[in-house]
């Protein structure tokens, strides 16, 4: 009778011990799991801004309907640019050049 009682407490003991270190380790799993889904989300924005920012240069309004920016997108034809600051670099020259001509 001794022995089953034991077995019994050893068995409550396992089963409380896994229930406690779930109780830690199932918050750990969620937030890397929501960790790796807010970053696909902000990608995600970040490329819904750039295609609504290339609507307003293009129409002047923000697209309301999600479908219709998508098939802007698809369809419309517009120029993509990359602005650059040179200033920098054209001081530089001016200096490098009125320094040799001196």
């Amino acid at each position: 009778m001794k022995l089953v009682i034991q077995l019994v407490l050893w068995i409550v003991i396992i089963f409380l011990g896994y229930m406690v270190f779930n109780a830690v380790y199932e918050p750990i799993q969620f937030n890397k799991v929501k960790e790796k889904r807010y970053a696909k989300v902000i990608d995600r924005l970040k490329d819904i801004r750039t295609a609504q920012l290339a609507h307003q240069e293009i129409t002047g309004t923000f697209e309301k309907d999600f479908d219709k920016l998508i098939r802007f997108i698809d369809t419309a034809e517009f120029t993509l640019t990359q602005r650059r600051d040179s200033t920098v670099l054209d001081e530089e020259y001016k200096k490098s050049i009125w320094s040799r001509s001196i």
